[in-house]
């Protein structure tokens, strides 16, 4: 078989792509290999190390039959990049598998190994629900939650972006057990209450991908117990589901945090940065004492007899409140808003704490973002 396509056409392609390879492949080294398929005036080229795949779909030229083969993605990387725009034609020989890459002053020989060798990707299971989201939507959920998910393994569900899908609304969840985040879109619905859970990789491949996509485009989302399939225009990516069941977050979400402070969020965001300089570096520990129309945050390391205090004006007018947290954690939380005040909920001193974006530059009719982090003694 032999086609013509576009070097930098191929190469943008195959960046978003090759992501899911991975270094790691010594039980099937075939994985190390784009499958690539010729079929009319397509080529599909997927990439996948077992648990993620990846395959994308560009038009080619002049083309002559059809067939698989795989081919070393490293090598093929490597050459793309090293290229000025230019077509370049690959012809494939099915018989004794080699691969010869032509450009306009040059070519390129390489051996690919036989397509009937590559893993078979999974397949929707006949009871696979369906929703679609679009892209915006979508990059916002993803930015939002993934931030706040484990990096512990050892608890692999909680690694992981949980997609909460009701006959009302989708919910998006990630927590880590000191913090949650919950993006509610209400205008995502499902024909029934179902839910999946998608992985960090996927999460991260999919946050650089869908910035290049139309942001009004719709994407479809299929799922079953076992597999997520995305699907966008010209991509399609698959990611196994890790098993094990997700925290009942609805639970530990406060329903009486009846004390409300509003604070602007980038002075609070500043003080909490100047004032974190001088924490115990063992604990991380800022405290935030509420007052009358005032949030004094202080920090201190006995260990070389340093502290800092500054205090903020805001609205608030309960009773007087010392609260101490991960400065990390509040920092991390405050920079995933982009709204120009923040409104925190609180009950007592050690329940948790509730932070909404004020000024609906965040949320919309269409989209409600909670934050819940919780206090530590101090």
């Amino acid at each position: 078989m032999k086609f013509t396509v576009s070097s930098a056409d191929l190469l943008e392609h195959l960046q978003n792509i090759s992501r899911v390879l991975s270094s790691k492949n010594n039980a099937l080294p075939i994985l190390d290999n784009y499958l690539i398929k010729v079929e009319g005036s397509t080529v599909e080229i997927t990439a996948s190390d077992k648990e993620c795949s990846a395959i994308t779909r560009l038009p080619i030229a002049d083309v002559e039959g059809s067939g698989a083969i795989t081919a070393r993605a490293a090598l093929i990387n490597n050459l793309l990049k090293e290229f000025p725009e230019q077509p370049l034609t690959f012809d494939i020989n099915n018989d004794n598998l080699s691969i010869i890459i032509e450009s306009a002053n040059g070519q390129y020989k390489l051996i690919g190994e036989n397509a009937d060798q590559y893993l078979e990707l999974p397949k929707p299971a006949a009871d696979a629900k369906t929703i679609k989201v679009q892209v915006d939507t979508l990059i916002e959920c993803l930015n939002k939650a993934s931030f706040a998910v484990s990096t512990d393994t050892n608890v692999p569900i909680l690694t992981c972006v949980f997609f909460d899908i009701t006959t009302d609304h989708m919910a998006v969840v990630g927590t880590e057990g000191h913090r949650l985040v919950r993006i509610r879109c209400n205008n995502v619905k499902g024909d029934t209450d179902c839910h999946f859970v998608m992985g960090r990789k996927i999460t991260q491949l999919l946050k650089g991908v869908l910035m290049k996509e139309d942001p009004e485009e719709e994407i479809e989302i299929t799922f079953d117990n076992s597999n997520i399939f995305i699907k966008l225009s010209d991509q399609t990516f698959i990611s196994s589901q890790i098993s094990g069941n997700y925290p009942k977050y609805e639970s530990v979400i406060p329903k009486q945090n009846e004390l409300e402070a509003i604070i602007g969020r980038d002075d609070l965001l500043k003080v909490l940065r100047r004032v974190s300089v001088f924490q115990d570096s063992s604990n991380n520990i800022i405290k935030l004492a509420f007052n009358e129309n005032k949030v004094v945050v202080s920090a201190q390391d006995i260990n070389y007899s340093i502290s800092a205090e500054e205090h903020i004006t805001c609205q608030y007018s309960g009773q007087p409140l010392v609260l101490g947290f991960k400065s990390n954690l509040m920092i991390e939380m405050l920079n995933n808003l982009n709204s120009p005040e923040v409104k925190i909920n609180i009950k007592d001193s050690q329940g948790g704490v509730l932070m909404f974006p004020m000024g609906n530059e965040d949320a919309t009719e269409d989209i409600d973002i909670l934050m819940l982090l919780m206090p530590v003694l101090v």
